[in-house]
């Protein structure tokens, strides 16, 4: 008689075996030789890959390293690792596969010298795939489009990095298209764009920004971050210092070609939500902070302090064309901002809308109560907004501009603090970025 019990188990035994041949093994590493071969040979096989030197380690690239298999990358020893583009072409490309690196510097790299496959398309890499990169240096890359990074199609994943003197005529630091970005607890410093968006410019993509900070940046014709016909979400995140100068482009049809357009975000028929956030001494000829065409805008509980408009002194900008073409008239939702030393916006334009407890000080055309938030200036170049002014309405926010949970007493604010129980201020401390 058959045992169908046992004949049930060799079935299960040889389902497992057979799954078992099938499945390769994951190819880990350790490389401790500070040579591009041996760091090629790991990459090649994927999986986790340990770099460990006993001194500080350069790579130079002498050919892009092409991502075929998933692979993670992290420095675990005490030393520096660099990975060096020599001035000419690019370092990686991510082909559809999962790629992590960690701990780890990409400087020097010139990808407007390649003239096949992806081009000058991303300096430090040109990523297909889902790329996560944390606790990353890029330093001194270039491109024609993303002058670090280029995605197309794929998930960028940035945290606790730092991007510094990368430059492209779009996107000085990175560049997509239908992508997904998330960058958190990061530094974007002194990068520049030939055109449009000196840190980012994404086309049809979703962005999330959080607790990060975006200064001395400079675009020559419109932007630190240029969002077009994107999703964009920011959350805690300085601008401070970014400049729009020189442009040889035209964004707007009413103003002359050598006129500059926003000093922090373009947004051009997208959708953005800005919260908890600062820009201070941001400058562009029109749109000290930001310009608006054809996209909608929700601004809550943001400190725009001393941007500069030359020609229309205007922090917040909108228009209903762009490059001499008629775009949708956009919405600007405006609540529990402050406005101070510049002006904003004028009440009887139709694309802004109040929503409340907004204040304005020494800032004409602005929304809100005119009174003297007496703002706090930090080391990090947020502010602090000081006055007691209590509301009858509930907090806003259940956090305030740095984080700290609201309400901290039986009354908020409308700016960063909120009062304790015994009446006194309540100062919350600023987030650290690296």
């Amino acid at each position: 008689m058959i045992n169908i019990q046992k004949m049930a188990v060799w079935g299960i035994l040889l389902l497992m075996l057979s799954v078992a041949i099938v499945t390769p093994a994951r190819a880990d590493s350790l490389v401790s030789e500070c040579t591009e071969r041996a760091l090629q040979i790991a990459l090649e096989a994927g999986g986790d890959v340990q770099l460990k030197f006993d001194e500080d380690c350069v790579i130079v690239f002498s050919v892009t390293a092409q991502l075929y298999a998933d692979v993670a990358v992290t420095n675990i020893g005490d030393t520096s690792v660099v990975f060096d583009g020599d001035a000419r072409g690019r370092l990686f490309e991510v082909n559809f596969v999962d790629a992590t690196f960690t701990n780890i510097t990409f400087r020097n790299t010139d990808s407007t010298t390649i003239t096949t496959g992806a081009g000058d398309f991303g300096g430090a890499f040109s990523n297909y795939g889902n790329l996560t990169l944390i606790g990353c240096v890029f330093e001194n890359n270039k491109a024609g489009q993303g002058g670090a990074i280029f995605s197309t199609g794929g998930i960028v994943t940035i945290e606790d990095s730092l991007f510094i003197n990368n430059s492209a005529v779009f996107g000085g630091a990175i560049g997509a298209v239908d992508d997904t970005i998330s960058i958190t607890n990061s530094r974007f410093v002194q990068n520049n764009a030939d055109v449009f968006g000196s840190v980012l410019i994404a086309a049809t993509s979703t962005m999330t920004i959080t607790n990060s900070q975006i200064v001395d940046n400079t675009a020559l014709s419109s932007a630190t971050i240029f969002n077009d016909r994107s999703q964009l979400t920011i959350d805690g995140v300085l601008f401070a210092n970014n400049i729009s100068e020189d442009t040889t482009e035209d964004p707007l049809n009413d103003v002359d070609a050598d006129d500059t357009i926003a000093g922090a975000i373009f947004n051009y028929l997208g959708e953005m939500t800005i919260t908890n956030s600062t820009f201070t001494g941001n400058s562009a000829d029109y749109g000290g902070a930001i310009a608006n065409a054809g996209g909608n805008a929700t601004l809550t509980h943001n400190t725009f302090v001393g941007n500069v408009a030359v020609e229309s002194g205007d922090t917040l900008q909108t228009s209903d064309k762009l490059f001499g073409q008629a775009v949708p008239v956009g919405e600007m939702i405006l609540a529990g901002n402050i406005f101070m030393d510049g002006a904003c916006v004028g009440d009887g334009e139709a694309t802004f809308t109040d929503g409340g407890n907004n204040i304005q000080f020494n800032a004409p055309d602005c929304f809100g109560d005119k009174f003297d938030p007496e703002v706090k200036l930090l080391d990090d170049l947020y502010f602090l907004a000081q006055n007691p002014a209590e509301y009858d309405a509930p907090c806003l926010l259940e956090t305030d501009q740095l984080g700290q949970a609201r309400p901290l007493g039986a009354s908020c604010t409308i700016g960063a603090i909120e009062l304790d129980d015994d009446g006194a201020l309540a100062l919350p401390e600023a987030t650290p970025a690296p």
